[in-house]
């Protein structure tokens, strides 16, 4: 996979494990998500890093918001 550099649409959502679909709605409706250059009139691009970023905070924000797991205690009988 690219260390660097730019992907296609159909790449980006394969780098991040997503369908394609789910990929155009993230560009559409969510603010935090990267957006897409075009470098010609079929051609449109990601900037992995970008997508890397991107990626990460969503597993930062997914981290802190995890409650600790409770230990539940043995019932008295």
């Amino acid at each position: 996979m690219q260390a660097d550099g730019f992907m296609r649409p159909r790449k980006g959502s394969e780098y991040l494990g997503i369908g394609e679909s789910m990929f155009w709605e993230l560009v559409r409706k969510d603010p935090t998500f990267p957006k897409p250059f075009r470098i010609g009139p079929r051609v449109t691009l990601f900037a992995v890093s970008d997508l890397r970023e991107w990626a990460m905070s969503k597993r930062a924000a997914n981290d802190s918001s995890a409650s600790p797991t409770r230990v539940r205690g043995r019932r008295k009988a």
